[in-house]
């Protein structure tokens, strides 16, 4: 679903993917071509998503997205993650935990 989401983004020019073997390969390419026939340039994220997810994905995209009840409902509205403070604080946590061992 997050790789169907990021390449139906229109600020994402480009989604990194990792795989570990012949079967994720299969699946990721699997995934993008639902989007053969999709018109970039002329379509929404919203209406891009309706023509690739499948119903169950579609209804599982809403719950996630939910801002009354889903799993992020009680992040703040101009929350964003910060993914390089987040790798500095892990690798300090990791530098502490070396020189108390």
């Amino acid at each position: 679903l997050a790789i169907l989401y990021s390449l139906s983004h229109p600020s994402i020019g480009c989604t990194l993917l990792g795989m570990k073997d012949e079967k994720e390969v299969d699946v990721a390419a699997d995934l993008a071509s639902r989007f053969t026939t999709v018109n970039f340039d002329k379509e929404s994220q919203d209406s891009i998503l309706d023509q690739v997810l499948t119903r169950k994905e579609k209804d599982v995209l809403e719950m996630l997205l939910d801002k009354t009840d889903g799993p992020f409902a009680q992040l703040k509205e101009d929350y964003r993650w910060d993914g390089r403070k987040a790798a500095r604080t892990f690798w300090e946590l990791v530098d502490d935990m070396k020189q108390t061992s």
